[in-house]
Formats: C-alpha cells, sequence, structure tokens
C-alpha cells in the first residue's frame, strides 16, 4: 500500500489513536484495580472486546486499500481509540489478582499489553507504508490470546504455565544425561575444541565417583520432579481434582513450578561450573512443595 501522507484525512486520528495507546500501556503495567469489579466478568470483557478488536482491524484494512475509503477509515480508527482500547484497560482494572488470581491478572496484563502493541505498530503501519495484511495478522493474533483467556481461566492459565515448567526441567534432565555420557566415555579431551565452539563449559578429564554419584542423584530428582508436575497437571487442574475454586492453591502451583525450573537449570549449572555438588544437589529441594 502506498504511504500515506502526513497529511492525509486521517493522519491526526492515528497520531491521536498511537499516542492514546502508549498512555494506556503504561496504565496497564501498573493498574488501579477496580471496586468492586465490572461486570460482565473481566475475562468475558476480554472476549468480546478482542472480536471487536478483530473486526475493527479487518475493516480498517479493506478501508485503507486503495483507493482508500476515507469516512469508513475514519469511523473504525475512532472506534478503536473510543472503544477497544479503554475497554481493553478496563478490563486489566477489572481482573484484581485478590479476587481472580494473581496468576491470571499477570496474564491479563501480558496479553492486553501485547494486543496493544499490536495495535500500535498496525496503526503505524497505516500511517508510514508498513505491510498492512501483515500488521493485520499480528493483531489478530493478539486479539485471539486475549479472546483465549474466556477459556482458560485461572486454572486454564496456571496448568499451561506448568507444562511450560515441566519441559523446562525435561529438558535440564535431558542436558545433564547427555553431559554425564560424554563425560563418563572419553573425558573431554577429545570433543575440547567442539566444546569451545559452542561455549559449554565442561569438567576436565572423566568424571570421578563422587561426581557422577552426585550427577545420578540430581537425574533422579529431575526425572521425579516431572513425573510431580504431570501428576499435579492431571489431578490437581485437570480432570476431578480441578481447583476451580481454589485461587489461593492454583496460584501457589504455579509460583512453586516456576521457582522449580529455576531451581533445575541452577543444578545443571553446577556441575557444568564445578561448583559443590554435594551441598547443591542436598539443598536444591527440588520438588518441594510442588503437591499441593
Amino acid at each position: 500500500m502506498p504511504s500515506s501522507s502526513p497529511t492525509s484525512p486521517f493522519s491526526a486520528s492515528l497520531a491521536t489513536l498511537i499516542s492514546l495507546i502508549n498512555h494506556c500501556r503504561s496504565s496497564v503495567q501498573n493498574p488501579v484495580y477496580t471496586c468492586p469489579p465490572l461486570t460482565p466478568s473481566p475475562l468475558d470483557l476480554l472476549h468480546s472486546t478482542g472480536t471487536l478488536a478483530k473486526a475493527h482491524t479487518t475493516r480498517l484494512s479493506v478501508a485503507l486499500r486503495p483507493p482508500v475509503t476515507v469516512d469508513a477509515a475514519k469511523k473504525d480508527i475512532s472506534d478503536l481509540a473510543t472503544s477497544i482500547v479503554p475497554t481493553l484497560v478496563a478490563a486489566v482494572s477489572s481482573c484484581d489478582p485478590a479476587i481472580h488470581g494473581a496468576a491470571l491478572a499477570a496474564e491479563v496484563k501480558s496479553a492486553v499489553d501485547a494486543l496493544l502493541g499490536a495495535i500500535a505498530e498496525y496503526v503505524s503501519g497505516a500511517e508510514g507504508g508498513g505491510d498492512r495484511l501483515l500488521n493485520t495478522g499480528v493483531v489478530w493474533s493478539a486479539a485471539d490470546r486475549v479472546m483465549g483467556l474466556k477459556t482458560l481461566g485461572l486454572v486454564g492459565v496456571v496448568d499451561c504455565a506448568l507444562k511450560g515448567y515441566g519441559e523446562m526441567v525435561g529438558d535440564a534432565w535431558t542436558e545433564l544425561k547427555e553431559w554425564v555420557e560424554e563425560e563418563d566415555e572419553d573425558g573431554s579431551e577429545e570433543d575440547e575444541d567442539e566444546q569451545n565452539f559452542w561455549d559449554r563449559p565442561t569438567r576436565k578429564g572423566k568424571l570421578d565417583v563422587v561426581t557422577k554419584k552426585s550427577a545420578e542423584d540430581a537425574l533422579k530428582k529431575l526425572k521425579l520432579v516431572t513425573i510431580l508436575i504431570g501428576a499435579v497437571r492431571k489431578r490437581r487442574l485437570g480432570g476431578e481434582g480441578v481447583l476451580k475454586e481454589d485461587r489461593i492453591r492454583v496460584d501457589a502451583i504455579a509460583g512453586v513450578g516456576k521457582e522449580i525450573s529455576g531451581l533445575a537449570d541452577e543444578l545443571g549449572m553446577a556441575f557444568y561450573e564445578d561448583e559443590d555438588l554435594e551441598d547443591t544437589v542436598s539443598t536444591s529441594y527440588l520438588g518441594r512443595g510442588i503437591v499441593c
């Protein structure tokens, strides 16, 4: 699409919308929660607003296609500024962590901020000659994320996060297992050049008995944690064990899962960086509190 000139009929409206979005993104990161919450629920509000955001963006794309339909473009720009953007901010302010859960509130903030950013990028492209179709797709993707929160809810958001944490622990287990096997087989001399190329830390020489025993203990703990995470997802966040009404316990699961994924990385690096393995393995307390 040919770039719009700075004096196009809707140039001022686009600039105003971009300024509004920038201001609102700051508000989204530090929301003032409404009390009592808005009606309908914030997730219902986000679903309907995300749907409208997709519709307005699509119509605006059609209006901006040469020859530009100025009146139609102005209307959609106005609707984005007066309806879509303010409603997204209101939904964030209505999703109080104390009521809806800290994990869900955090995801709402992140998803709304991403949608606002996508709309700003789209608007900037409309004024500066960007790829209209590509930017429309970015808005659609961000809107789908916002709309999907209605289906996920707190339990779904935490389940998705816990799945990711479990995969991170599983990756740590795989990397440590491969490292142990390589070091135990032939030490580090033969592959030293390749290891230096990949900047992969390694101990010198074959594994001694103490180090190997510590590594095996660590691998067992990591494997146990992946099993526990799977059990929590199945028995606490899915099926008959869903904790639909227990916001505190669901939030606690999210917090422990995040902590454990970080500890798994620290445990692996302790071997690579030649730290005190006995203390690291014994104090890593992987799995502490995961079964809520």
